[in-house]
């Protein structure tokens, strides 16, 4: 049986969703009318006007200047825990690498392992690093690497983040691959690691614009193919081929997981298990590149954003005493409603399955009962256990007659539920104010 041959629409999915002319750099053959319409990319990608960008070059050689940023927090943490990522950007090649970070501390760390690698693997040394004020890039520990190195750091104004715009554009070039990638094979929003990570690579073997449609990696890697293994569709469904001593020769010969990414120190693919959240690498992998591991979600654009705000504190001078009720209301006593007792017969059958049938009591049609208007934590009346009494477990009898006094005196006071209650009690009003003049005399 003959396999067709992919399509460019195909090779578009595969190769993360890039425009018509880096297709085109990768595979000449496309025919120049070939033109299609992809919905994740305009759900995924679709912007404003861009700004003119300048043409001019900071650096002559690979890893003379590299632009160096954090993004994050995620409001969603990834599904190892990640909640920032790290990008770096070579001026001159434009190569990308990103790392996940679980917090903005681990900066200094990877950083210095950077460095110690790219002297280690092409025998050269960063001369100057391009980053923003934050406090990770300034501190002490790798300032002191820097002069140890010979590395000269160059720090943008403040709140000028234009001026590292490239690591900026970087950000906006991975968010936007890496959530075209996951709305078109409607993955979890938990995945977005593995999508930046995608990205990423993805990027690096795709023609760039800012060094004339070369390729990033192939002007590091003069020799170096571009892909080690063929390209897949980012979050199809895949199968792994059981190996090791957990095979059963009469049981799946596979598993059944999702495709997440490409691995760094391997030649094989990721693949995902949701249902034992285990992560296999392995290169006897098949893939249905046209099945979506995930069932379909709502769009993105049809999610709702809207949060409640928060009420701000309104000062005590501006509460006006007549909005509060009278001081005879808390002093009265409580009622205590019981619960309703009706016939078995007269209740209707009950169309929900989240209310008890024992629950549920209609009055008589003659006489309709008021407290129906009452929440339902009061209708239903204060609840007792019989079979455990609190008694036997909790009780005074076996402590001194100090401590009893005292616990008699602390049950006397109570301690208001709200703020109206404090309004209308003098001695809280007096204790306000003895713990306002003690911090104005402290100057806090």
């Amino acid at each position: 049986m003959a396999l067709s041959k992919p399509t460019p629409y195909q090779w578009h999915l595969r190769l993360g969703h890039p425009s018509l002319s880096k297709l085109r750099g990768v595979l000449p053959n496309i025919s120049m009318s070939e033109s299609f319409q992809c919905e994740a990319c305009q759900l995924g990608k679709h912007t404003r006007s861009s700004f003119p960008s300048s043409s001019s070059s900071s650096s002559h050689a690979v890893f003379d200047l590299i632009h160096v940023d954090v993004w994050g927090p995620s409001r969603v943490v990834s599904r190892a825990k990640f909640r920032y990522y790290l990008v770096i950007v070579d001026d001159f090649s434009c190569l990308n690498w990103v790392f996940l970070l679980k917090e903005r501390s681990e900066v200094i760390c990877i950083l210095q392992n950077f460095i110690i690698e790219i002297k280690t693997q092409f025998d050269s040394i960063i001369k100057n690093i391009c980053t923003d004020n934050a406090c990770e890039f300034k501190s002490n520990t790798l300032l002191q690497f820097y002069i140890k190195y010979g590395i000269c750091p160059q720090f943008t104004c403040p709140h000028t983040s234009q001026q590292n715009g490239i690591a900026e554009r970087k950000h906006r070039q991975l968010l936007d691959m890496a959530c075209t990638l996951m709305i078109h094979s409607c993955v979890p929003a938990q995945f977005w690691g593995d999508a930046i990570l995608t990205a990423c690579y993805l990027i690096n073997r795709l023609p760039s614009s800012s060094i004339d449609n070369q390729i990033p990696i192939q002007v590091l890697y003069l020799d170096r193919p571009l892909f080690s293994l063929p390209p897949k569709v980012f979050g199809c469904t895949c199968f792994v081929h059981i190996l090791g001593p957990n095979k059963d020769k009469h049981g799946a010969q596979s598993i059944k997981c999702i495709f997440i990414g490409y691995p760094k120190h391997q030649k094989g693919y990721i693949c995902f298990d949701s249902h034992t959240h285990k992560q296999y690498i392995s290169a006897d992998v098949t893939f249905f590149e046209s099945r979506p591991y995930f069932h379909s979600t709502p769009s993105l654009s049809d999610r709702s954003s809207s949060m409640p705000l928060p009420i701000p504190p309104v000062p005590l001078q501006f509460v006006p005493y007549d909005s509060f009720p009278s001081a005879s209301r808390f002093h009265d006593p409580p009622l205590v409603y019981t619960r309703r007792h009706t016939p078995a017969q007269d209740c209707p059958p009950v169309a929900s399955q989240d209310v008890s049938i024992s629950d549920v009591t209609i009055p008589a049609q003659d006489a309709p009962d008021m407290s129906l208007d009452l929440p339902i934590a009061l209708r239903k009346g204060k609840r007792q256990c019989t079979l455990h009494p609190i008694s036997q477990f909790v009780s005074t009898t076996g402590i001194g007659v100090c401590l009893q006094q005292f616990v008699s005196a602390l049950s006397v006071h109570s301690i208001p539920s709200n703020h109206q209650h404090v309004l209308l009690d003098p001695q809280w009003q007096q204790a306000m104010q003895d713990e306002m003049e003690t911090l104005m005399q402290r100057g806090a």
